[in-house]
Order: C-alpha cells, then sequence, then structure tokens
C-alpha cells in the first residue's frame, strides 16, 4: 500500500506545519513554522523533500518526515507572500502558442516566446498565468498569444535571458 503523505502531490498548495527539525543544509524550515508549500520533489535516494514559503515570502525546505498538513488549512495569510515570492522567483512572459495537444495527458504547450524565433515545448507545471495561478491544458487555444510567468531558471535554459 503506498502511504499517500509520500507522494509529491500531497502537499502541493497546501499550509504545513514543521513538526521537527529537518537535517537538510540549504535554508532548513525550523520547528513550529508554518509555510504554504510551493513545490515538492523526490531526490535520489526517494525522500520527499519540500519547498515553502513563509508569510514574508522567504523560501526554506524541509521533507516529508518533518512536516504535516495543518488543519486549518488558512491560505489567505499566504497570498502576500506568494505573490512576492512569484515576483522575485520568476519571469513575466509572453507567448504565441504554435501546438496544443488535444490528448489531455500531454503536460506542455509547443510556443514561440516574442524575443525568440524557434518554437519551444513549455511545461505547463512551470507555467503560472498573469494572476499567480497554475494553468492547465485546456485554457490554451491554437496561434493565440498569452502572458504568465515562468521560473528564472527555465528561462535561462531556453535562452530567453542571459543573466551572468
Amino acid at each position: 500500500m503506498i502511504d499517500e503523505t509520500d507522494t509529491i502531490g500531497y502537499y502541493k498548495g497546501k499550509v504545513i506545519n514543521i513538526i521537527k527539525n529537518s537535517k537538510l543544509r540549504w535554508n532548513p524550515a525550523p520547528k513550529g513554522m508554518q509555510g504554504y508549500v510551493v513545490s515538492a520533489y523526490k531526490n535520489k535516494w526517494s525522500t520527499l523533500k519540500i519547498v515553502l514559503i513563509d508569510t514574508e515570502g522567504n523560501e526554506h525546505c524541509t521533507t516529508s518526515r518533518c512536516a504535516k498538513l495543518d488543519a486549518l488549512q488558512n491560505k489567505q495569510k499566504f497570498d502576500f507572500a506568494f505573490k512576492k515570492w512569484i515576483e522575485a522567483t520568476h519571469l513575466p512572459v509572453v507567448f504565441e502558442t504554435i501546438v496544443v495537444p488535444t490528448n489531455s495527458s500531454k503536460r506542455a504547450i509547443c510556443c514561440r516566446f516574442i524575443n525568440k524565433k524557434d518554437e519551444q515545448w513549455l511545461p505547463l507545471s512551470i507555467l503560472k498565468d498573469s494572476n499567480y495561478n497554475a494553468v492547465s491544458l485546456n485554457s490554451f487555444n491554437v496561434n493565440k498569444c498569452y502572458s504568465g510567468f515562468i521560473p528564472i531558471w527555465t528561462a535561462k535554459k531556453m535562452g530567453l535571458v542571459t543573466i551572468v
């Protein structure tokens, strides 16, 4: 039987409480902190790592063993912090859709950014709309322009920006 608290999607977008200190080296979340989960991933040893923000928009990390879902799920107090975090870690982009797959199992769109001539596939998991919300495949049409936010590391990898 699979423990659902050990799956990536279980924590994403939820408020958690840190119940014990983590052994992580990079900005560990302190015990007693409450945070909003912005992403989760598993490392090569299958440990579920959780990236969360505090009410000021600062990023922290923990593991699933050190976190517990908050019973109240008061996400409103993290709205300003989430917007601040997006503005600090994401870049606004404008793009035209070239290919929008009709198969719902596909989770990427082919698009052309306004500052690039070549077409690139953009995973929907990293794209946020203009209101900082996640997007779905059915929100796009072919040959239409859209705007949104993508993480800075993705923009560098795609060659959209060159930041030294």
